[in-house]
């Protein structure tokens, strides 16, 4: 085989470029069309921003493999991906704890919960795990306590979702978050329980290794 020409080895640096350009233009513009939120601290916690904005409110407990994971120590993060109903517009929900209550502020709607993921340095366990919900202006939608129980392979695996009505739990959460002030009127939509498969991308030595669904 011949050595490639000047020519040639352009034309490859050219492609390579080319394409790299392309891949990182198709990343930004993927993730631009989502809006990401955090769940809101305590620290930060004010009234609600906008007039056609709500809360939801809610609380994860999550085993592994029979292991209750804990806040600060456990190796997964959890993120939520959502959709507006109406409006089509997606919502990245980064930081979900694996223990523990979380508030979110939302625009007014209904949305679709179309995907969990679950990540650690090894790669995303990902789960579409349905659940649907709305948010009125001005008011707190509480969506139950979600006890989680992941069950995993090397490249197989089951989540599984128990929602409780934890009024009196609730409550306490919502104090621990907004303080003692008045908060907005709780309005409660609880999922149902509901069992999902895993799927895992892997991340070996720079390469993507995704389990069949």
């Amino acid at each position: 085989m011949k050595d490639p020409s000047p020519g040639d080895a352009r034309f490859y640096r050219g492609w390579v470029g080319s394409s790299f350009m392309f891949l990182l233009l198709s990343m930004l513009v993927t993730m631009g069309c989502a809006t990401v939120v955090t769940p809101l601290k305590p620290s930060a916690m004010t009234a609600v921003e906008a007039p056609d904005h709500g809360y939801v409110l809610g609380r994860m407990n999550l085993q592994w493999n029979g292991k209750t994971q804990v806040a600060g120590k456990s190796p997964f993060t959890m993120t939520w991906r959502l959709t507006n109903e109406k409006s089509g517009t997606q919502l990245v929900i980064n930081q979900v704890p694996v223990d523990g209550p979380f508030v979110l502020s939302l625009p007014a709607g209904s949305y679709q919960l179309t995907a969990v993921s679950f990540d650690n340095s090894l790669g995303e366990w990902r789960t579409p795990l349905p659940t649907s919900f709305s948010v009125q202006p001005q008011a707190c939608t509480y969506v139950g306590t979600w006890d989680l129980t992941m069950q995993t392979q090397f490249f197989s695996g089951m989540l599984t979702r128990r929602v409780r009505d934890q009024q009196g739990q609730a409550e306490i959460d919502m104090r621990s978050i907004m303080g003692d002030r008045a908060w907005p009127p709780m309005v409660t939509q609880l999922g149902t329980s509901v069992q999902s498969p895993l799927v895992l991308t892997a991340q070996i030595q720079g390469t993507q290794l995704t389990s069949p669904p």
